[in-house]
């Protein structure tokens, strides 16, 4: 019997030792989901989502100490759902062993119900909250608003008013009693008709009342409140009682006042200036604008039906896309609109406006009209038309202009000193004088210079200027005093003579050169007569030196007959010399013969051979000795003897032992290719661009007109002189000839 009233329970119960459970009733098995042959291998955790392991150890030692517990955990279904229980434990000592009995009961519904009393409740604690936060914001709203609130029963000749009611009279709560005659007879006296007017006039039309007065507090002093009341009526139509507020517009009316005054400034500030004002109701397209806005546009009077369209009929062709692409740019962008262009007004003249103007948008944010103001900027525009012609006169000045403050700064410069200093022009107005002028570098300087102008009235002298990239430039100034507005002011004209400068460098070195020249003329003069004065004795050398050996025949001894064949051959060999120095120094019309390039660059090097042989340099030739050219000899050879000799004087700073020059013809079908190369330093990349224009050398004493000279003989030939930058090291120069055949 008692295992059948244990099964039929409808709580679950479940017996267990520490947390292993050993018996288990049927309904423990229903809710649980499981069987009893399943329950039995399990322990409390398995079964058990509610506490954490800890605490079931500590809730077990509860229960042994004090004999039972109830507790309310999450049991755990075989399909992983989960349940509230109420658990109610003891503890039984059978047989000399410790069991737990724990009846557990599903409380799902009741705590389903006591979400929802839970959530009642607060919603209910929610809305008293909430009216009490609106009466307090009521209250609040009154007293911040400066209102008053009243209720007037005729009957009773008075009625309830707010406290803030009485301070809008100047008193404070219960100074006196709340009746409508103790009020109304603080109304300034010149409202008092108009105020009982309107509320004769409402009472009849059963209207609301709506009315501004002035009050006179008891100190005199005079404010203004607004009053918003509606009658209330009986069943027969006689009012009974008024029911309103009032409210304090002290500040709305000074505010007003303030607004009056701002306006008629406003007015005179426009009339002043020439602008009007003008609004456009996007809807009716109309556009409603003030008296010196219709000016502006050339109207005696208003024009009837002014809209949109009539505006843009003023506006200059050529600026009509302008116009509308800045306003539909305005309203999509939410922006001003602020554009200068040109009308022509109802008077047929071309004027310049000014309009400034922002789009006003509904709650949808559609655009719904726009308000702004126009001017009149005519004479504006010729002004700066004026001005900006001025401006480019002066920027296309062909000299640097200045105008200068007596302290030294720059006020302004004209496009060419900006371009010369290589400065914008906003840079160089934050500039003083000795910030560009290398010649000037302290204002105790530019200060001396200004007395002495001062002194002169005008004055002109040389100065050097400093480029924003450190460059300095050669300048002649011409500066003047002017006062302009109770201020003095230099101008200055910088003209820039850097390159007259470098050319009366130029010319000095030229004089120098010519001198030069001339003396090298004199020279070959000189040598040439030397040369055919020296060729007589040498001759009689030589035939001396040969009658010797004939006279004496077979008397002369061996060492006797080889002086006189060494004095004979010397000779000759010195007047060889002699004849080659006399034919190079003459200055002969050039002829072209057909000669053996072989033979032009061995005497070449012969000439040059006392030069290379003290300068220890070894000359290799390679070439073909059958090649012909026609070409003048004495010219080419010319070249020649240049590149040689420019040759051994670039090896000079390097040893001695690796001095070496090279001299290499090249033939092809039409053209001979001579080669002077040596193994120096080489020619830097910077200089190559300018090695053959005239008077530019690297040489201490060089004259800069060898390679110059020597190319227009080579193209005189209809040849090529060039440099070839192929080379690693060393230089060399090539000259490329037509070959005898093909000269015609």
């Amino acid at each position: 019997m008692t295992q059948l009233t244990v099964d039929r329970s409808h709580d679950a119960i479940f017996w267990h030792r520490g947390p292993n459970i050993v018996y288990v009733n049927e309904q423990a098995c229903r809710s649980l989901g499981y069987t009893r042959e399943e329950l039995v291998t399990m322990s409390l955790h398995d079964i058990d989502d509610g506490l954490p392991p800890e605490k079931k150890i500590a809730l077990m030692d509860r229960i042994l100490e004090e004999g039972s517990a109830i507790f309310e955990t999450i049991n755990v279904r075989k399909d992983g759902s989960r349940f509230p229980v109420e658990l109610s434990v003891t503890v039984h000592e059978i047989e000399d062993e410790i069991l737990f009995c724990g009846v557990a009961r599903d409380i799902t519904e009741r705590k389903a119900t006591e979400a929802k009393l839970l959530a009642s409740q607060r919603e209910l604690e929610a809305k008293i909250q909430q009216l009490e936060e609106a009466e307090r914001r009521s209250n609040l709203a009154i007293e911040g608003g400066r209102l008053g609130t009243f209720e007037w029963v005729f009957s009773e000749g008075g009625g309830f008013v707010s406290d803030s009611f009485y301070r809008l009279f100047g008193y404070n709560p219960g100074d006196i009693q709340p009746t409508y005659q103790a009020f109304m007879e603080q109304a300034h006296s010149d409202d008092i008709t108009r105020i009982e007017r309107i509320f004769g006039v409402a009472q009849k039309r059963r209207t609301p009342v709506t009315a501004e007065m002035r009050i006179v507090w008891p100190d005199e002093s005079v404010h203004w409140i607004e009053i918003r009341a509606r009658f209330a009526y009986d069943s027969g139509g006689q009012p009974i009682r008024l029911d309103g507020v009032m409210v304090d517009v002290d500040e709305k009316k000074a505010t007003e006042a303030s607004l009056d005054t701002s306006n008629q400034n406003l007015q005179l500030v426009l009339a002043a200036s020439h602008m009007g004002t003008w609004e456009w109701d996007l809807e009716s397209n109309r556009i409603f604008c003030s008296e010196q806005a219709h000016r502006v546009l050339g109207y005696a009077k208003p024009p009837d039906n002014p809209t949109f369209d009539l505006f843009r009929t003023h506006v200059h062709p050529d600026d009509i896309a302008t116009v509308e692409a800045s306003l539909q740019l305005a309203q999509v962008a939410h922006s001003h609109h602020h554009l200068e262009h040109r009308i022509v007004d109802e008077m047929g003249q071309l004027k310049w406006i000014e309009v400034r103007g922002q789009f006003d948008y509904d709650i949808d944010g559609r655009a719904v009209c726009m308000r702004g103001v126009i001017a009149d900027v005519s004479q504006r525009k010729r002004t700066e038309e004026e001005l900006q012609l001025r401006r480019f006169a002066v920027d296309v000045a062909s000299e640097a202009m200045f105008t200068i403050s007596l302290d030294g700064r720059i006020i302004d410069v004209n496009q060419v000193a900006c371009e010369r200093l290589g400065y914008r022009r906003d840079e160089l107005l934050t500039k003083r004088i000795p910030d560009i002028s290398a010649s000037h570098n302290t204002l105790e300087q530019f200060e001396a210079t200004v007395a002495q102008t001062r002194q002169a009235g005008s004055r002109v002298h040389n100065g050097r200027h400093r480029r924003k990239n450190g460059g300095i430039i050669d300048v002649e100034i011409t500066a003047k005093l002017f006062e302009y507005k109770g201020h003095e002011y230099i101008c200055a004209t910088a003209r820039d003579v850097t390159k007259l400068k470098n050319a009366e460098q130029k010319l000095r070195d030229l004089d120098q050169q010519v001198a030069h020249l001339n003396r090298l003329g004199s020279m070959g003069e000189m040598a040439s007569a030397i040369a055919h004065e020296l060729n007589q004795p040498l001759s009689v050398i030589a035939n001396n030196a040969t009658l010797l050996e004939i006279y004496q025949g077979d008397d002369l001894s061996d060492e006797s007959r080889e002086l006189t064949s060494c004095i004979s051959s010397q000779a000759v060999l010195a007047g060889d010399i002699v004849r080659r120095m006399r034919r190079f120094c003459l200055n002969k019309t050039p002829t072209r013969t057909v000669v053996n390039l072989q033979e032009i660059i061995d005497e070449s090097i012969r000439l040059l051979e006392p030069k290379l042989r003290h300068a220890s340099v070894q000359v290799e030739t390679h070439f073909a000795p059958r090649v012909q050219l026609l070409v003048d000899r004495i010219q080419i050879q010319q070249v020649l003897v240049n590149l040689i000799h420019n040759g051994l004087d670039a090896m000079k700073s390097i040893d001695e032992s690796n001095r070496r020059l090279t001299v290499s013809v090249r033939e092809s079908d039409d053209t001979v290719q001579i080669s002077v190369t040596d193994n120096g330093p080489g020619i830097p990349r910077d200089q190559i661009a300018s090695i053959f224009e005239p008077f530019n050398s690297s040489k201490p004493n060089g004259m800069g007109m060898g390679l110059p000279i020597s190319r227009s003989i080579v193209e005189a030939h209809n040849g090529k002189l060039r440099f070839d930058e192929s080379q690693e090291c060393g230089t060399t120069f090539c000259i490329e000839l037509p070959a005898a055949r093909t000269v015609s």
